[in-house]
């Protein structure tokens, strides 16, 4: 004979049940207003401040480097940080209405920079990949392995960048300094790049260091810049007094994580920048920063901390 249960035994699955959905319920809500407002540097206000102009946005990916450009319809995402980053990337993209990578630039073939495109290239379409066309030895050959076969699932065009290359995209020209240098050090091998709209002038630098730098001087490519990503994450072995007076900045920004293994940035970096009067901007005080460049004037925005 079956017993008869009380009444607070008959609440109990009830209750356990509004429990449960409760808990998945406030899951989901912290999910969606994390995924909602937690890319790094989310702002609809810069993107309402530069309709008709150019946005930088040095993105907040740690000891790596990522950039993101943005000008009319066109996207330049150049690098991605390391492979975990990329989800960060791609739902940053989305928030800023970027559904198409008009070009996406690997610098180099270290991790720290093309770790994150792998995955970019598997959610994202992307029109053109450019890289370094290096056959320098890395330790990173499980990324450069990953990365070439997402490349290839992707469909984009693989390009090999020379120097002097020129693309154009709504207004923005995005210009090849320098290519695969044929050093044994990959670092030496980035791509560097130049991006200009309007009287605004940015240089991408990748990981070079002072040898790569003597010979972007020498060759006499116009390296005069408003502002200068400081190279190899502002490592003292880059960013050479000779340097940064040909390129002559108004603004510096150095990418890197914090309390990194490398000491990035080095203080013998910093001490030339603060020399040459230069304004120094770091993703591992302020998180990702973007400079808005619309009628020759530079508005800076970080993602809330302050330097």
């Amino acid at each position: 004979m079956p017993t008869r249960r009380s009444t607070a035994d008959k609440l109990k699955k009830p209750l356990l049940y509004l429990l449960v959905f409760l808990f998945l319920l406030s899951g989901t809500l912290y999910y969606y207003v994390k995924g909602e407002t937690d890319a790094p540097g989310f702002s609809d206000w810069v993107d309402e401040y530069t309709p008709d102009g150019m946005e930088v946005h040095f993105l907040d990916v740690g000891q790596g480097s990522s950039t993101l450009l943005l000008c009319g319809e066109s996207a330049v995402l150049v690098d991605g940080g390391e492979y975990e980053n990329g989800f960060d990337i791609v739902s940053y993209l989305k928030h800023h209405g970027v559904e198409k990578l008009d070009l996406l630039v690997a610098t180099h073939n270290h991790s720290d920079h093309i770790g994150g495109l792998i995955v970019v290239l598997q959610k994202m379409t992307v029109n053109e990949v450019l890289l370094n066309g290096s056959t320098a030895e890395t330790t990173d050959t499980q990324s450069e392995n990953e990365f070439t076969s997402r490349l290839l699932f992707n469909g984009a065009i693989a390009t090999t960048a020379e120097a002097e290359m020129v693309y154009e995209f709504s207004g923005m020209q995005i210009s090849v300094l320098q290519a695969n240098n044929d050093s044994a050090d990959e670092n030496e091998n980035s791509i560097v790049l130049r991006a200009d709209f309007e009287n605004t002038s940015v240089l991408l630098t990748g990981d070079i260091g002072n040898e790569t730098e003597n010979e972007l001087i020498n060759i006499g490519v116009n390296l005069d810049c408003d502002i200068l990503q400081a190279a190899h994450h502002g490592s003292n072995h880059s960013n050479s007094a000779d340097f940064i007076v040909q390129t002559s900045p108004s603004i510096a920004v150095i990418s890197c994580g914090e309390n990194n293994i490398y000491n990035h940035p080095g203080e013998d970096s910093l001490h030339r920048l603060r020399q040459a009067n230069t304004a120094v901007y770091r993703t591992d005080v302020m998180g990702t920063i973007v400079f808005a460049c619309n009628d020759n004037n530079i508005k800076i925005i970080s993602d809330g901390k302050e330097e």
